[in-house]
């Protein structure tokens, strides 16, 4: 068995969460997959990011878990992720393929600090390639990346930033499928290809200030508003 599962911890994201995860709820039900939506902390000691790790418990009781942000969208012809991505592989964006020299230039400053906070040498080899861990397939046999370390950085990119760090280390161990920007698509790509964000399967709005607005036109603009009932608003 599989599992699809969200994290909506504190009331607002419990907001975004109503308006979201109906749309995950179907895709795990057409996938033939379990949902979860975590709402309270258990294995974050300071922020809810840090509360990903908790995939590596999940993939004690099932064999591929497919981690979605809660302030994602899926589409409802989305095609199967865990068919995608290969068994032994963790399926992930690489946000650096899509990069303008800016935020290259930012992504190299995180990685140096994150090496560096965690006594790790620099790799001059680096290339510059980015996950985005708001969307992950990840396979029983990662299970050893979800290991939560200890000291739980904090910097705009917090967990994110430390397991491309375990990516990178692991080079020679862990095999990256690239998902691509259709199953996680952000804002920052809007300019840098030619095709609306609503023709990928999986919106994804880090960064976006008026997540309901958002959420809402083009949850409508699908024709997905209101097709599953979902609350743990005020609950």
């Amino acid at each position: 068995m599989n599992l699809v599962f969200t994290i909506a911890i504190g009331e607002n994201y419990k907001k975004i969460a109503d308006l979201t995860a109906p749309t995950m709820i179907a895709y795990a039900d057409k996938i033939g997959a379990e949902f979860k939506c975590l709402t309270e902390q258990k294995v974050a000691l300071t922020y809810p990011y840090w509360e990903k790790f908790i995939v590596g418990e999940f993939l004690e009781s099932y064999e591929k878990v497919l981690f979605i942000d809660v302030d994602a969208i899926v589409r409802s012809d989305c095609p199967n992720l865990f068919e995608l991505v290969p068994a032994d592989e963790i399926g992930l964006y690489n946000e650096g393929l899509l990069t303008t020299e800016a935020e290259k230039a930012e992504h190299f400053s995180v990685m140096q600090k994150t090496f560096k906070e965690y006594d790790q040498p620099w790799p001059e080899a680096y290339d510059g390639r980015f996950y985005n861990s708001g969307i992950m397939v990840v396979p029983r046999s990662m299970k050893w990346l979800f290991v939560k370390p200890e000291h739980e950085m904090f910097d705009n990119f917090r967990e994110q930033a430390y397991l491309n760090m375990m990516l990178i280390i692991s080079n020679s161990v862990a095999k990256v499928f690239d998902i691509g920007y259709k199953f996680n698509r952000m804002y920052y790509v809007d300019p840098k290809v030619k095709e609306h964000r609503l023709k990928s399967y999986i919106v994804h709005y880090a960064g976006i200030q008026d997540l309901n607005y958002g959420i809402k036109c083009d949850l409508e603009a699908w024709g997905q508003q209101g097709n599953v009932k979902f609350q743990i608003s005020n609950q």
